[in-house]
């Protein structure tokens, strides 16, 4: 099981009453991220952050046991490190940064019937404070043009997560998705094993049919699943990064293997 909060520890609704002196300090700092091995990925973000990273599928329960997958970019080889954030705790550079990591220490939420969800933050990022930064909400108590930017994205990236649940909805009624152990093997020989994650099963994609392939391009989501499957080649180069960094670790029997 995936955890989607990762780094959030207390996510709270943002108030102008509560937090009305509150301003945000930009930092690029990240170590928030520095222990998380994977992120959620927006499908609209496929072509961008395959440059970099492998993009699989992950899943979840929900309360009625139900699985729900969703795409994510793998940050390490190894649960609990993050590759892409340096010692000074800095993206490495012209690495992409998803999505899911610049909202935070935003986000929206709410009950799941709610027809509108709240604007929250991590109280507990450091990035909040009273004195330095640009301000949350101006002095009448209106939101301000910073908070309304910020709005803004996280509305995008709302509205593009759930295109991309569209899209994995397409792919698990389509029966593409399947469960695979990915061998990885490094530039001198290392050898890596991925495992409880899911991938577009090459073998029925090529067999699908002319009318079912329109149906995929004409939501835009076929270039998504080329893409996926071409962002595997990445798995080779972030090994061999990761063993420049740090020597490979005993991984947990149900996630990664190395040898």
């Amino acid at each position: 099981m995936t955890k989607l909060m990762m780094f959030y520890n207390n996510i709270t609704p943002l108030s102008r009453e509560t937090h009305k002196k509150w301003k945000f300090k930009a930092t690029t700092d990240y170590a928030f991220a520095k222990d998380v091995h994977l992120t959620p990925l927006a499908g609209s973000e496929f072509a961008i952050a395959s440059r970099n990273y492998p993009i699989v599928f992950a899943s979840n329960k929900d309360d009625q046991n139900k699985e729900n997958f969703f795409p994510v970019a793998i940050l390490s080889l190894i649960e609990s490190k993050n590759f892409f954030v340096d010692a000074a705790n800095r993206w490495l550079e012209n690495a992409y940064i998803p999505a899911f990591i610049r909202r935070y220490p935003f986000m929206l939420a709410g009950k799941a019937d709610a027809e509108e969800l709240s604007v929250c933050v991590d109280t507990e990022s450091k990035m909040f404070n009273e004195f330095l930064g640009t301000e949350l909400f101006n002095d009448d108590g209106s939101v301000s043009p910073f908070l309304e930017d910020r709005i803004r994205f996280l509305n995008g990236f709302k509205g593009e997560m759930e295109r991309t649940q569209q899209f994995v909805t397409k792919l698990v009624d389509s029966e593409l998705l399947v469960k695979k152990t990915l061998e990885v093997t490094s530039a001198n020989g290392q050898n890596a094993r991925l495992q409880d994650f899911w991938m577009v099963d090459e073998e029925k994609f090529n067999k699908m049919n002319g009318d079912q392939l329109v149906k995929f391009h004409r939501k835009g989501f076929l270039s998504w699943i080329v893409i996926h499957l071409l962002s595997l080649n990445n798995l080779p180069p972030l090994l061999n990064n990761q063993m420049k960094n740090q020597p490979i670790a005993a991984p947990k029997a149900d996630k990664t293997e190395t040898h």
